[in-house]
């Protein structure tokens, strides 16, 4: 099933799936399809779970190191540990921060 329709750009609807396929394959996005993920994670309403998910990696895929402070407010995500998981690989496997948040790797493997 694909992703809910998510970017118009010059008439052409992007998925998130397509967002993080680009991603993927060229390590960015616009500025616009940035912005856009961005304010989607901020404005995240609980009970989007899969979303938030996929939101989080694509910014992590995008190489968008600056909102570092975004994706750090969900390490620690109660209600969903794969939403932990995914902002602590983005942080430390795709963005390079490993040492400053080997806490946050101990708690994790404890959870396992």
């Amino acid at each position: 099933m694909a992703r809910r329709k998510l970017l118009k750009k010059e008439h052409v609807v992007k998925t998130l799936d397509e967002l993080l396929d680009e991603a993927k394959k060229y390590n960015k996005l616009s500025d616009k399809e940035v912005d856009y993920v961005v304010n989607k994670i901020k404005t995240y309403k609980p009970g989007d779970a899969d979303d938030l998910y996929i939101l989080i990696y694509i910014l992590g895929q995008a190489s968008r190191i600056e909102y570092r402070k975004l994706v750090e407010g969900f390490l620690h995500y109660p209600s969903d540990s794969m939403i932990s998981r995914i902002a602590l690989i983005v942080l430390c496997d795709y963005w390079d921060y490993t040492q400053d948040y080997l806490k946050e790797i101990k708690q994790l493997l404890a959870l396992v």
